[in-house]
């Protein structure tokens, strides 16, 4: 597998010489390019192993439903504040994942006027099987880097996260703040 080097606008330079908007562009281009090959690297075959078929998403629908799988169930306005998109979006995707037989929409058992979401079984198997694949472009680049780079690269995401988590209102638990509780 691999990914031309031509797709890089930015070269990488030494970090003494670069400024702070350089370093954010290289990130930002080199993590696009890193999306890029492993989602190219995921060759999805029509259907999967035994008898459920596999489900046709896009990446939006894709982490729609692997946020519903950590949390359960979910509202419209919920999946809006998770997902960081607008209410009308999310309730367009919601319709488009329901014909599609990935979610399901129901009244919630405690207040009639609440709409639950949750990820039907053969949406689950999907997200599952296509997340293994992932995960082996990922194993892929890991045991070409090496232990070292693998374990730094790891530290620094970690990291990452620990200054989301402080500095903003973004929470990396998904389900943090949820209005429904499965």
């Amino acid at each position: 597998p691999g990914f031309p080097a031509a797709h890089r606008k930015t070269e990488a330079v030494s970090t003494q010489e670069q400024t702070k908007r350089e370093q954010a562009k290289w990130i930002y281009e080199t993590v696009n390019i890193l999306r890029s090959w492993v989602l190219s690297n995921l060759a999805a075959p029509e259907e999967m192993s035994g008898d459920t078929p596999m489900l046709e998403l896009t990446p939006a629908q894709m982490s729609l439903i692997q946020t519903l799988e950590r949390c359960g169930e979910a509202t419209i306005k919920d999946l809006a504040r998770m997902l960081a998109v607008s209410a009308p979006s999310v309730s367009a995707m919601v319709d488009r994942l329901v014909e599609l037989g990935a979610v399901t929409r129901e009244q919630h058992p405690r207040d009639r006027r609440v709409v639950v979401v949750r990820p039907t079984p053969e949406a689950l198997a999907t997200v599952r099987y296509i997340e293994e694949r992932l995960y082996d472009s990922i194993e892929y680049l890991l045991e070409r880097v090496g232990p070292e780079t693998s374990r730094k690269w790891c530290e620094v995401y970690e990291e990452i996260l620990r200054v989301i988590e402080k500095e903003s209102s973004v929470s990396v638990k998904a389900c943090e703040g949820k209005e429904t509780q499965p």
